[in-house]
């Protein structure tokens, strides 16, 4: 999930922003794929903890809605990025 990321600035001048055809969700991950496939690190420090009131935001949409948004920005990602992860090795 992508509520919290800390990202040097320098990453941005690699890799671009956030795609901002994805209007929710799957955003994040196209970003860390795009810092992956780069040659970079993407870490995970499961110490680090913020709290994160998930869907606070979106929580007044119908779960019809929600669920369009996720499947679309989920099509989306993968028909951008394909289905299979390839690693570069």
């Amino acid at each position: 999930m992508g509520a919290y990321l800390m990202v040097p600035r320098t990453i941005f001048s690699k890799v671009g922003f956030f795609d901002q055809r994805f209007f929710i969700w799957f955003e994040e991950v196209d970003f860390c794929l795009r810092i992956k496939r780069a040659g970079l690190k993407v870490i995970y420090n499961p110490q680090i903890e913020v709290i994160h009131h998930g869907g606070a935001s979106f929580a007044q949409e119908a779960l019809v809605k929600k669920q369009w948004q996720f499947f679309k920005s989920a099509l989306r990602y993968f028909l951008k990025n394909g289905f299979f992860y390839q690693s570069k090795q």
